[in-house]
């Protein structure tokens, strides 16, 4: 296990590119931030585990009739975004289609 300070709270890194992150309140009470680490168009990008593609696009600023969402080279349909969960290692395209002539 490999452990890196961040500034406000302390980082472990594990196995998987999963990452858990020790947030501090006013309190001292510890809370736990599960991350794991996603391709998006490209850019590695790290999201709180358990966000699905419906979380994802909310999160971008995204509305989902603008986008074909692709999971590890496979269309999602539409109406599995609110229940289609990203993992560690899962490569997205967000596809945007543009008219003109």
């Amino acid at each position: 296990m490999q452990d890196t300070a961040i500034s406000g709270g302390h980082t472990s890194v594990w196995p998987f590119s999963l990452r858990r992150t020790h947030l501090y309140s006013g309190s001292y009470e510890k809370r736990y931030l599960l991350t794991v680490t996603i391709q998006l168009n490209g850019k590695i990008e790290s999201i709180a585990e358990g966000t699905s593609v419906s979380a994802l696009l909310a999160l971008k600023s995204i509305v989902p009739a603008h986008v074909v969402v692709e999971k590890n080279s496979v269309i999602v349909a539409r109406d599995a975004y609110p229940i289609t969960i990203l993992n560690t290692g899962d490569t997205l395209e967000l596809l945007r289609f543009v008219g003109g002539g």
